[in-house]
């Protein structure tokens, strides 16, 4: 079958080839400059150590194709990749979630030093943070978070504080005219809370009420709504069983294709942001 635009006379057919020729060339270079360890953030992507960042860029990015892959261990280390968004291409920069000196490195290359980060990228979890390490795992259960309730209130406080460093970084560069233009919150892992998605809705969204909720509105108010578009997104990039202690939950799946379906509609959902 011919592609509708093969329909068309060639003086009408030139400018939209020249048009995806230049967006094509756009996605050459934005990889030239990652692969040279150049470029400035376009994107960046926040969240607490564990909530699922480098998961989630890596899904984007297509590089999590087979049932063989395994999820990477702890970042320790700034993840670069030149993505995708709509029909043009953006640096993503994944910034490590421990206290390290590659973590400040790059919150400073992305907020303070130019004027090209366009939005950022905050991941959550619902308190389903993964604790990668198993001597921290031991130290957390020996001061008497045992239970998953305990754990996952744990987890929200860590989410929160991490919030908050991220909401003073976007709120000081935009007071400063250096952006960003959106923020999107991906709530990541939904699929081991499917059955709690409406609250987890209302503890992440702008209208809901919890202290993360509190914090957003306080971001909104001192930038201006008006200035910050943001915007809250379920996903579940890679389901997973999550453990704590003898506590299981299993991926609620339904079908297969749901993970595929929420991945769809998060790339839906920054292409629009990018284009506003």
């Amino acid at each position: 079958m011919a592609d509708w635009t093969d329909l068309l006379p060639t003086a009408v057919k030139a400018p939209i080839t020249i048009y995806q020729n230049k967006s094509q060339i756009h996605e050459w270079w934005k990889r030239l400059l990652v692969y040279a360890g150049r470029g400035d953030t376009n994107v960046v992507v926040t969240g607490a150590a564990g909530s699922g960042k480098s998961v989630l860029t890596l899904c984007h990015h297509g590089e999590v194709k087979d049932r063989e892959w395994k999820e990477p261990g702890t970042s320790t280390a700034v993840e670069k990749k030149a993505i995708s968004v709509g029909e043009w291409t953006k640096i993503f920069t994944v910034v490590p979630g421990q206290e390290i000196l590659a973590r400040e490195a790059a919150l400073d290359e992305a907020f303070n030093t130019h004027k090209n980060l366009e939005g950022v990228l905050h991941v959550v979890d619902f308190g389903f943070t993964s604790i990668r390490s198993s001597v921290s795992e031991q130290k957390l259960k020996d001061r008497g978070y045992v239970t998953l309730e305990a754990i996952r209130d744990y987890n929200l406080e860590r989410e929160l504080e991490e919030f908050k460093k991220v909401t003073n970084l976007i709120a000081t560069a935009c007071a400063a005219g250096r952006g960003p233009k959106w923020l999107t919150i991906a709530v990541s892992k939904a699929d081991l809370y499917f059955d709690k998605l409406e609250q987890a809705k209302m503890y992440y969204y702008p209208e809901g009420d919890s202290p993360f909720v509190e914090e957003l509105n306080r971001l909104l108010k001192r930038v201006g709504s008006n200035n910050l578009k943001c915007r809250v997104v379920p996903v579940c990039p890679k389901p997973k069983p999550y453990v704590w202690g003898d506590t299981k939950i299993s991926p609620q799946l339904v079908t297969f294709d749901e993970p595929a379906n929420y991945m769809q509609n998060f790339v839906g959902i920054l292409a629009e942001v990018s284009d506003e």
